[in-house]
């Protein structure tokens, strides 16, 4: 029995692959195209964020200026004072690159200044734009054709753009609802171990509030913070001049012992770098306001090491103690007790008790030395730092009855003006 077999011819079915290929190639090239462009993209967001909030927080310390412990509004020196901080935050922004471009502030609404308040019906809290005594800072920073790399430009119809203009906003504010002040592992309390007496050289106490309110003290300097200099010439804040003195009898200032039992060598690295918390060990590793007042030993005089440091700091604005005297001379010395144990210098060969009453913001305009004594001038400031210790309220909801620290201010970020209002 025959089975015809019949051959089928088959033809090559050219080009079919080269279709599928190019659309693969299409397909994936597209997806690289939008990945890489969103990495691109988020790149350039953290970027602009880094820059703008460094902005903010450099504004808002500037905001926690001499200004708040005027007894009068100098509105012309105030709004002089604002655009003064417009220009170096604009300074600032430019200065820096994103994504290889130099972002921009917005002319117009670019930098606002004002105060984060909470609502008498609902309680939340935001920004209120004000020129008068502000506490926050809103900046706006933009980066125009942040979106120039090349694979979105080779391919617009994917990311729907060649180009992107990036923008972000940062708010800090500053707030003295003060509590303490707690040292960081690397960074210190801006505080210098000196005390300003409550008592003059004949031991009338006197109060400070009510002699620098009254005028008791000279105005011989002026601290131009544009130049960053101290000048000669009254600016309306009274000095403080403070003298460390031979005989305790004549002295109306100290050295406290923070930790450093009054060694010249620790006195100096305290000056330069703060105060540590290792050298809070009695104050629990922090200074907690609602210990004070507490008492110290502490030296009446200052060494030529510690004078030195001190020269180098002229302008600085630091926190000082306000202090009371228990004792003018100790039973017993810190240098008997350790002269078995080391060869440090001390600061002072008299060591005497005082109470640390509380902290103030001081700004040294002038140090010289005598034979006798070591004369310190120093001019109210305040101190914005982020060592110190908030109440733990959100920013707004703190009243005028907390206690609020008139030297010491907290620079943080915050977000009351997209109506979060909490800090972070």
């Amino acid at each position: 029995m025959r089975h015809d077999r019949t051959q089928q011819l088959t033809h090559p079915r050219r080009g079919s692959l080269i279709p599928a290929v190019a659309v693969a190639i299409v397909v994936f090239g597209g997806a690289m195209a939008l990945v890489l462009n969103r990495f691109w993209i988020s790149i350039g967001q953290e970027e602009l964020e880094t820059v703008v909030q460094t902005a903010a927080l450099s504004a808002a310390v500037q905001l926690a200026s001499v200004d708040l412990l005027r007894d009068r509004f100098d509105d012309r020196g105030h709004v002089e004072r604002l655009n003064e901080i417009r220009e170096s935050v604009d300074e600032l922004v430019s200065a820096n690159r994103v994504l290889g471009k130099r972002p921009v502030i917005p002319s117009a609404s670019g930098i606002e200044f004002g105060r984060i308040v909470s609502s008498p019906l609902t309680g939340q809290v935001h920004f209120l734009q004000t020129n008068s005594f502000p506490t926050t800072v809103l900046v706006t920073g933009v980066c125009r054709e942040a979106d120039r790399n090349s694979v979105p430009l080779l391919m617009p119809f994917l990311t729907g753009r060649a180009a992107a203009d990036l923008s972000e906003q940062a708010e800090a504010s500053i707030r003295n609802d003060i509590v303490g002040l707690r040292p960081f592992v690397d960074v210190g309390v801006p505080m210098w171990p000196i005390g300003v007496l409550n008592t003059d050289a004949v031991e009338q106490v006197f109060s400070l509030d009510t002699s620098l309110s009254n005028r008791l003290f000279p105005d011989d300097y002026t601290w131009d913070p544009v130049a960053k200099r101290v000048l000669n010439g009254p600016d309306g804040l009274p000095e403080i001049v403070v003298e460390f003195h031979s005989d305790p009898a004549f002295a109306t200032g100290c050295v406290i012992d923070l930790g450093n039992r009054l060694e010249s060598a620790t006195v100096q690295l305290q000056i330069e770098y703060g105060i540590t918390a290792s050298q809070l060990e009695d104050f629990g590793g922090w200074i907690d306001f609602s210990q004070l007042p507490m008492s110290k030993g502490c030296g009446w005089i200052i060494d030529e090491g510690v004078f030195d440091q001190l020269g180098t700091r002229i302008g600085q604005a630091r926190i000082i103690g306000l202090c009371s005297v228990i004792a003018k001379q100790s039973e017993g010395s810190l240098q008997s007790e350790s002269s078995l144990q080391s060869e440090s210098s001390f600061v002072s060969d008299e060591v005497g008790t005082v109470e640390l009453e509380r902290l103030i913001g001081a700004r040294l305009m002038s140090v010289e030395q005598t034979s006798t004594s070591t004369i310190a001038v120093f001019q109210e400031a305040v101190v914005c730092t982020r060592t110190a210790v908030p109440s733990g309220l959100s920013p707004g909801m703190v009243s005028e009855n907390f206690g609020l620290h008139p030297y010491i201010y907290r620079v943080e970020l915050t977000r009351a003006a997209d109506d979060v209002g909490l800090s972070y």
